[in-house]
C-alpha cells in the first residue's frame, strides 16, 4: 500500500542519483544513515522534509553545529554524532520527545545544552572519550532511566561534573577498554 510504505535511505555516499527522488519521497522516509559528507549538507538543509524520521546516524559527519531545525524531527528514537565533529547542540534538539538512544561517543562535543533534563524518553547517552566536553547540564539527573557511558579513567577533569550527577538517581554503565 502506497500511504504504508516506509523508506529507509542508507548510505547517502551514493545519493546524487537518488538525492532528488530521495527528497521527494522524505516524508516516507523513517531511517537516514549517511556514511559519507559529500551528500549530506543536502540532506540537512531539508530536514523538515523527513517527518516519519526515527533513525538518524551522521556519525562522523563534519559539521560543527546541528542546524536548529532539527527540533521538528519529533519521532526520532536513535539519533547518531559519534565520531563527529559537532561541537555545540542548539537547544532545540530538546524538543526530541520521543529522543531514547543519543550516541556522541568519540565526538567533538563541548557542552550539552541545559535543557536536556527535557528529555524524558531519553535512556542511553553515549559521553565516552569526549575529551572536549565541558559542561554537563544539570537537567540530566531527573532522567531516572538514563544510563551514560564513560571512559575507564572517566569524563575529563571528572570532579567538576560530581555534582551534577545524582548517583541514586542516575546510573552510569562503565565502559572497559581493556586497551588503556
Amino acid at each position: 500500500v502506497e500511504g504504508n510504505m516506509a523508506m529507509h535511505l542508507l548510505g547517502v555516499h551514493d545519493a546524487e542519483a537518488h538525492k532528488q527522488n530521495s527528497l521527494e519521497t522524505a516524508n516516507k522516509v523513517c531511517t537516514l544513515l549517511a556514511v559519507s559528507n559529500s551528500y549530506l549538507q543536502d540532506y540537512i538543509e531539508h530536514l523538515t522534509n523527513f517527518k516519519w524520521l526515527r533513525v538518524l546516524s551522521l556519525r562522523g559527519c563534519e559539521m560543527d553545529e546541528l542546524p536548529k531545525s532539527i527540533e521538528y524531527l519529533s519521532l526520532v528514537k536513535y539519533l547518531d554524532l559519534s565520531n563527529s565533529k559537532v561541537r555545540w547542540l542548539p537547544s532545540s534538539i530538546c524538543r526530541l520527545c520521543n529522543l531514547q538512544t543519543f550516541d556522541l561517543n568519540y565526538s567533538k562535543i563541548e557542552e550539552l545544552p541545559k535543557e536536556m533534563g527535557e528529555l524524558y524518553n531519553l535512556r542511553y547517552l553515549g559521553l565516552k572519550w569526549t575529551s572536549e566536553l565541558k559542561f554537563i547540564a544539570e537537567g540530566l539527573g531527573k532522567l531516572t532511566n538514563l544510563r551514560m557511558t564513560k571512559g575507564l579513567k572517566g569524563w575529563w577533569g571528572q570532579e567538576k561534573y560530581t555534582h551534577f550527577l545524582q548517583p541514586n538517581r542516575l546510573s552510569v554503565a562503565y565502559s572497559v577498554d581493556q586497551k588503556h
